[in-house]
């Protein structure tokens, strides 16, 4: 069981990744705001970054072999955020990851995720009411896969589930934008759910973090990803309807109330959500272990997933 202090010191190392190459950026601050809320009411971004912090003081309060490699899995897609590591931040996951540590799942799906290109065979719906359904259908259907996602993660690879329901929400992102007339590809899809909700990284790697806190249970995992898969719904599609002019400000905003809606959703929602996890549990159980054994990419692990009633 993880201590508050253990928590901690993976929120610092968080940071010393983060500021590894000398700046940090305004989503990776508003993201480690929402990490420390909760942590203590005596601990403050501000505190974080003004501190000098003793990396291999925190390293020590790892205690656990699973603290550390949830730690090192979460600051590895931190520093591989914006597309490749920097040598600075290489070297500090070279002093985290312990020598004896073998490659895992997470670096073959950390590099897919940024490759990976579902097609989507989708043309563009001029009726507004159809549009409007359609785009609302497809929205629950994301969350509700992203919910099953969250309530069965691939064992012992909580980031790697994050990963995936990322993916997911891109190619949601991308189907929606068909519909409006836009095509979009994987890259520009992700960056656009990186400028409505911050930085995709930052907010993998502290809630992969926070899970150290026992009580983050695959309930709270499955209400997040519906919630935050809703919200990115909604804004896309107000961003869309905009003609893609919606200024950064007002798609955060669009987000930030779609939150809410997702909130509301699930509790509405829950029922059918259940009752989804409860139909494919089974297959969803064997495409998690064969994803895990690395029988299938993920590219295929996605494409299965989307053909699931």
């Amino acid at each position: 069981m993880s201590t508050h202090r253990e928590v901690l010191a993976g929120v610092r190392i968080l940071v010393c990744v983060a500021r590894a190459d000398g700046h940090l950026t305004g989503e990776e601050r508003a993201a480690l705001e929402g990490a420390v809320q909760g942590l203590s009411e005596a601990t403050s971004v501000d505190e974080l970054l003004a501190s000098d912090i003793d990396f291999e003081l925190e390293l020590a309060q790892l205690l656990s072999d699973d603290s550390r490699r949830q730690v090192y899995e979460a600051a590895l897609v931190l520093a591989n955020s914006d597309g490749e590591a920097s040598p600075q931040e290489l070297a500090v996951l070279e002093r985290l990851q312990s020598p004896t540590a073998e490659p895992t799942l997470l670096g073959q799906v950390l590099g897919e995720t940024r490759d990976t290109f579902l097609p989507t065979h989708l043309g563009t719906i001029h009726d507004p009411g159809l549009r409007t359904a359609e785009v609302q259908e497809d929205t629950l259907k994301y969350a509700i896969f992203c919910a099953g996602l969250g309530a069965m993660p691939i064992p012992g690879a909580a980031v790697v589930t994050d990963l995936l329901v990322v993916a997911l929400q891109a190619k949601m992102v991308r189907d929606i934008g068909c519909y409006w007339g836009h095509d979009l590809d994987a890259k520009a899809a992700r960056s656009l759910i990186g400028t409505m909700a911050g930085s995709i990284g930052l907010r993998i790697a502290v809630s992969n973090v926070a899970r150290l806190i026992p009580g983050w249970g695959s309930a709270l995992a499955a209400a997040t990803a519906f919630g935050s898969t809703v919200a990115i719904g909604r804004a896309a599609d107000a961003w869309f309807a905009s003609g893609a002019e919606l200024s950064v400000e007002e798609l955060r905003k669009s987000y930030a109330a779609g939150v809410a809606e997702g909130k509301q959703a699930y509790a509405e929602k829950k029922a059918a959500v259940e009752a989804a996890h409860a139909r494919n549990e089974a297959t969803m159980a064997e495409l998690n272990a064969r994803l895990a054994r690395r029988e299938i990419t993920q590219e295929q692990f996605l494409a299965a997933l989307e053909a699931l009633p």
